[in-house]
């Protein structure tokens, strides 16, 4: 039990010690981090799928994105075909 005191108050000491040594986020570090966020990242990925809709026959309509912008795909999952719609 004693030794159980003891790693408690070494952990909260510990914990508060390194939570007092973090730096501050400064504005340049908001700035750099948005710059990962998928407003940036989306236009350098290609075959990410949305708007998902299912036809009445049982294919699936989607948009896809592709280098030259986007493209509408209908995938039959019977036939195990993959088209361009138009």
């Amino acid at each position: 039990m004693r030794y159980l005191s003891a790693l408690v108050a070494l952990l909260s000491t510990w914990t508060s010690v390194a939570a007092q040594q973090q730096p501050p986020v400064s504005a340049a570090d908001y700035t750099r981090a948005a710059k990962f966020l998928s407003a940036s990242t989306t236009p350098l990925v290609s075959g990410v799928m949305s708007g998902q809709t299912w036809l009445p026959d049982g294919r699936l309509l989607y948009e896809s994105s592709i280098p030259e912008g986007s493209e509408f795909v209908v995938a039959d999952p019977v036939e195990r075909t993959r088209t361009r719609a138009f």
